[in-house]
């Protein structure tokens, strides 16, 4: 996956990744920014956030802060 990833991005391009809850791609993002993708960010509450007493993902997040999305 890292070769498939290299071959489409620069070093220097900017990488975001993005999961549900922000918690699982911290491992990613330090491993390829050791492997040479320098500009590789996870986000930090993910696209959903933590859950709220209903266990609705509202709480936070990429889509509860009104950042760009598209379903």
């Amino acid at each position: 996956m890292l070769d498939d990833v290299k071959v489409l991005l620069a070093p220097d391009e900017l990488i975001l990744l993005l999961c549900r809850s922000g918690v699982g791609l911290r491992d990613v993002a330090e491993f390829w920014v050791e492997c040479g993708l320098r500009n590789s960010f996870k986000v930090l509450e993910g696209f959903a956030g933590d859950k709220n007493s209903a266990s609705q993902s509202v709480v936070a997040g990429w889509k509860a802060h009104g950042s760009p999305w598209v379903h």
